[in-house]
């Protein structure tokens, strides 16, 4: 078993790792749109908070040693699911061709007033 760290990423909100590599599966933590340049979420609508989310994603994923193409399953946590549309547009042009199998739920809160969480599960 590995922990990930990524040098470049945001600061965890809590007692966990960016992501465990085990059995040559990684699973990424949940990631939330910290912008890791100034320490904080500066984004203010879902579009913003979705590709910082996901930009925060493909720092650990390099750090790693993986790619976006290597994600098979992703979870997606909106505090709004009227924001389903803009977030599936941010979404579709990161993954591009590649779809990975995908859950999406709206919850009640987001650590750190976030709008938007995504964990990741790869494998090479």
């Amino acid at each position: 078993m590995r922990k990930i760290i990524a040098k470049n990423g945001p600061q965890a909100l809590g007692p966990y790792v960016h992501a465990i590599e085990a059995n040559g599966v990684l699973y990424v933590s949940g990631c939330v749109p910290i912008n890791p340049s100034v320490g904080k979420v500066d984004a203010t609508d879902i579009k913003g908070q979705t590709k910082q989310a996901l930009a925060n994603i493909e720092t650990i994923l390099k750090e790693a040693g993986y790619v976006k193409e290597h994600i098979v399953k992703c979870n997606v946590f909106l505090t709004n699911l009227n924001d389903f549309a803009d977030f599936n547009t941010v979404y579709a042009d990161f993954f591009a061709g590649h779809k990975p199998a995908r859950v999406c739920v709206e919850v009640s809160k987001i650590a750190g007033g976030s709008l938007v969480e995504i964990d990741a599960t790869a494998v090479k």
